[in-house]
């Protein structure tokens, strides 16, 4: 038989000419497209994209386990999603942090593809520890997994964890679009952002800011 030719061998313009001969194969894109040279974000809203569709359901269903159609497909998708986010943690541990839109992407298909696996939850929060995110671009997913409900509560955790390794000024920005609190200058948001109790319980425990600290004892006492 031919040898096989690794997929990283293959320059940026031929990954990307395999990966689309792949467009409708979930499990394939979970795979290799982590290990593309370029920009991840395209492949990641194609992942999720397929993984919540009928055009991927019945390959989906036929890699899962179970009695009926419904638990094979929950299944086959649990296990196509396991695979892509250890791909994206050996990308990000071997090198390649993700970026902002990268850790955005993988967040918000994730938390659309809740309610998460415990081994999948590990995974994803896995992504948020040092080694394997962009410091000087955490700030926005860290804010997005603090500001969203329904994701896994061993990601909020990691990214609370994340949120005190960031500088300063940007947690103390970070605190300020959690809470609704405006920078001096700006005008304060029509409505306050809806907040996690996870997150709220652990501002109360964090070093605050003068600036922000009412609004902490202020969503406190509406509870």
């Amino acid at each position: 038989p031919a040898p096989q030719v690794p997929f990283e061998a293959f320059d940026s313009p031929a990954q990307e000419a395999l990966l689309r001969s792949r467009w409708g194969d979930a499990r394939a894109l979970a795979d290799h497209a982590p290990r593309a040279a370029g920009p991840l974000e395209g492949y990641l809203g194609r992942v999720f994209e397929l993984l919540g569709s009928e055009e991927a359901a019945e390959d989906l269903a036929r890699d899962g386990d179970g009695l009926s159609h419904e638990e094979r497909l929950a299944s086959g998708r649990d296990k196509a999603l396991h695979r892509l986010l250890i791909a994206c943690r050996a990308r990000a541990k071997g090198g390649h942090p993700l970026h902002t839109e990268e850790q955005l992407a993988l967040l918000r298909g994730c938390l659309g593809a809740s309610p998460l696996s415990p081994t999948n939850a590990a995974v994803l929060a896995d992504l948020f520890e040092a080694a394997a995110v962009d410091p000087a671009h955490a700030a926005a997913a860290v804010g997005f997994a603090l500001g969203a409900r329904g994701l896994h509560r061993a990601v909020t955790d990691s990214a609370l964890r994340a949120m005190l390794r960031l500088g300063p000024s940007e947690r103390l920005a970070l605190h300020r679009a959690l809470l609704g609190v405006p920078a001096p200058g700006e005008a304060a948001p029509a409505t306050r952002p809806p907040l996690p109790m996870q997150t709220l319980f652990a501002l109360c425990v964090s070093e605050l800011d003068a600036s922000v600290a009412p609004a902490v004892r202020a969503r406190l006492a509406a509870l």
